[in-house]
C-alpha cells in the first residue's frame, strides 16, 4: 500500500500546486473574485457526483452539527479569499509556500483539543512558524519586468518593503483553511464523508461571493485593477481547470487516505508548493534570495514533520 500512498500523495500536490500556479496567473487578468467564483461553482458538479457515488447527499448527517458547519464553511471562504487575493498580488513563491502551512494550525487545533503534544511536534512546529517568518520577511530579488509591472498596477507594495507582498495574505489564509481542515477531520469523525463536506465548503463559499456581488459597489471585479474580462468560453476554460485541479485534489487525498497509509499521503502532499515555487521561477521569473531559500527549507521540513507525527 506504500506505493498507492505515494501516488495518492503525489496527484494531490500536483493538482494544488498547480491550482496555486494557475490562480496567480488567472486572477491577474480576471481580478480574484470572479476567478474565486468561477472555480468554485465548476468544482460543485464533480464533488456532487463523488458525493452521490460515495455515501450519497444525506445531509442529514449535519443536522446535529450544522452551527459547526456553517463555522468551517465561513472559515474556508476567509482562507480562499485570502488565499486568491494573494496570490493575486503577491510573490507567488512566497504566499503559496506560507498558505501551505494550514496543515500545522490544524495541527495545533487538535493539540488544544486534547491530542499529545511531543517534542518532535513542538520543534515541527517551530521550524514551520521560523522558517515562514524568514521566507515572509526577507528581500525579494526583481523578477520579470512583464510580473512585477502587473503587480505593482495592482498596488502592491514594492520591492524592499518589510514584508514580501502579499505575505500577510498568506498566513491569514493558513490560519483560516487550517480550520477549515480541522473541520473535515471534525465532521467526518461524525459521519460525514469528505465529498460531502468539501461540497458544502464550497458552496457557502460561491454563496458568499454571489451576496457580495450583488452589494453596491460589490460586482465580481470590485477591489481589483484588471483588464476587461475576457470572453465567456474562455473564462469557462479557466474556471472549468481550476475547479478540476481544486476538487481532484481534494478527492484523490481523500481517496489515499482511505486506502493507504495516511501519513505518507499527508507527507507527499504537503510538499505542493514546492511545485508552484518551481513554476514561479519557471514561468513568472521570480528569483528569491539565499535567506528565503533557507525560510522556505525550514518551513517545508517542519510540514513534512508534522504530517508524518499526525498520522496514525
Amino acid at each position: 500500500m506504500l506505493g498507492l500512498s505515494v501516488i495518492a500523495g503525489a496527484s494531490a500536490a500536483a493538482c494544488f500546486g498547480i491550482a496555486d500556479f494557475v490562480v496567480a496567473g488567472v486572477s491577474r487578468v480576471e481580478g480574484w473574485r470572479r476567478t474565486l467564483l468561477g472555480a468554485q461553482v465548476m468544482s460543485l458538479p464533480i464533488l456532487a457526483v463523488f458525493a452521490w457515488a460515495y455515501g450519497g447527499w444525506e445531509l442529514g448527517v449535519f443536522e446535529d452539527h450544522w452551527r459547526w458547519l456553517l463555522g468551517f464553511g465561513g472559515a474556508h471562504l476567509l482562507g480562499s479569499v485570502a488565499l486568491y487575493r494573494g496570490l493575486e498580488v503577491g510573490v507567488v513563491s512566497v504566499v503559496s509556500p506560507l498558505a501551505g502551512t494550514f496543515g500545522a494550525v490544524t495541527a495545533i487545533l487538535a493539540v488544544l483539543l486534547g491530542a499529545p503534544m511531543t517534542t518532535a511536534l513542538a520543534l515541527a512546529l517551530v521550524s514551520v512558524v521560523a522558517g515562514s517568518l524568514i521566507a515572509a520577511r526577507s528581500t525579494v530579488e526583481v523578477g520579470s519586468a512583464k510580473s512585477h509591472a502587473r503587480v505593482e498596477q495592482l498596488g502592491a507594495p514594492k520591492v524592499g518593503a518589510p514584508w514580501v507582498r502579499g505575505a500577510g495574505w498568506g498566513l491569514l489564509s493558513a490560519m483560516a483553511l487550517g480550520v477549515s481542515f480541522f473541520g473535515l477531520d471534525f465532521l467526518g469523525g461524525h459521519g460525514a464523508p469528505i465529498a460531502l463536506t468539501v461540497g458544502s465548503y464550497r458552496l457557502m463559499t460561491a454563496l458568499g461571493l454571489g451576496a457580495l456581488s450583488v452589494m453596491p459597489g460589490g460586482h465580481v471585479d470590485a477591489g481589483s485593477t484588471v483588464p476587461e474580462a475576457p470572453g465567456l468560453w474562455v473564462s469557462l476554460g479557466r474556471w472549468t481547470t481550476l475547479g478540476i485541479l481544486d476538487a481532484g485534489g481534494m478527492l484523490v487525498y481523500a481517496w489515499g487516505c482511505a486506502r493507504g497509509e495516511v501519513a505518507v499521503v499527508a507527507v507527499v502532499a504537503s510538499l505542493f508548493p514546492a511545485l508552484t515555487v518551481s513554476l514561479a521561477h519557471w514561468r513568472m521569473g521570480e528569483r528569491l534570495s539565499r535567506w528565503q531559500w533557507v525560510g522556505l527549507a525550514w518551513m517545508f521540513a517542519g510540514l513534512v514533520a508534522v504530517a508524518w507525527l499526525q498520522g496514525p
